[in-house]
């Protein structure tokens, strides 16, 4: 069977419909096309045939979405982001020392400087071991260099 130019647009209305629930998945294939002018202008044969298609891959992706959910969950239950850490230290995220060393390196105090006479410069620093501390500087470098280029990719 030729490949039918109508099914991209009747397609990504599908989507959409069954998403929302205006179309039930025991509904005859004659009788969704009958819904939309964009669904009658498909071939009826080939229009049966994606529809099945369809469903069966958003049933998959449906699924797959709830399975994802649950292992999430879990994990979430298992290693939550409040409460007591795994590691003799505290959590990097939400802690004084990120919020600090966020304004120092926009303040350019962290400029030109080693990690270790960063860290050594405040109390808050030093709850981290300084290897830490010196992954979460580089770290925050690289974020920063990386939403520059991505800014300006995106304006591209």
């Amino acid at each position: 069977m030729p490949a039918d130019p109508n099914w991209k647009k009747a397609r990504d209305l599908l989507v959409q419909d069954i998403a929302g629930g205006f179309i039930p998945d025991d509904m005859n294939p004659s009788d969704v096309q009958q819904l939309r002018v964009e669904y009658c202008v498909c071939i009826v044969e080939n229009f049966k045939k994606n529809l099945q298609s369809l469903r069966k891959r958003m049933k998959k992706k449906s699924d797959t979405a709830i399975t994802d959910g649950l292992f999430l969950n879990a994990d979430r239950e298992t290693f939550p982001e409040t409460g007591p850490s795994l590691f003799p230290y505290p959590r990097w995220p939400g802690s004084a020392a990120e919020r600090l060393l966020k304004q120092d390196i926009s303040d350019g105090h962290v400029e030109n400087q080693k990690p270790q006479t960063v860290w050594l410069s405040r109390p808050e620093y030093q709850v981290f071991p300084l290897s830490i501390f010196r992954k979460h500087i580089y770290q925050e470098g690289y974020k920063r260099q990386a939403k520059s280029y991505w800014m300006n990719r995106q304006k591209k």
